[in-house]
């Protein structure tokens, strides 16, 4: 019988945490959000409250699924949203409103899955 060495469990608790795999997710999950829900200055039609809380709903829903599948720790979900916030502040959406978004994330989808408050993000602040 192997015994696992206590550097291997190291090493395999910082490969959970890679960046790089941090920073795909959070990439993929703002170009979702992008495609829903575009920044200010992007042409756009008028967004309904409707399509706002849909693209809400869906970003929240993946957030969640993407701690779930990559077992994320404290550590790993501040890595995630910390990356999220850039990729959003990259695209162009006011930073009054990425920190709204990204601490309703944290608060929520990378906390528990007992529910959101998305909904009371306001995305035309």
């Amino acid at each position: 019988m192997e015994r696992h060495s206590p550097l291997g469990r190291i090493d395999a608790f910082l490969a959970r945490l890679s960046g790089k795999t941090v920073r795909q997710g959070a990439s993929a999950l703002a170009d979702a959000f992008s495609e829903k829900f575009p920044p200010p200055g992007a042409r756009r039609k008028a967004q309904s409250r409707l399509k706002i809380d849909s693209a809400l709903d869906s970003l929240y829903r993946d957030a969640a699924a993407f701690r779930r599948e990559h077992r994320l720790g404290v550590l790993g979900r501040a890595r995630f949203a910390k990356a999220f916030q850039d990729e959003l502040l990259a695209r162009g959406y006011p930073a009054e409103l990425v920190m709204k978004i990204t601490s309703a994330i944290t608060a929520t989808a990378l906390v528990s899955d007992k529910g959101h408050s998305l909904g009371k993000v306001n995305p035309r602040s």
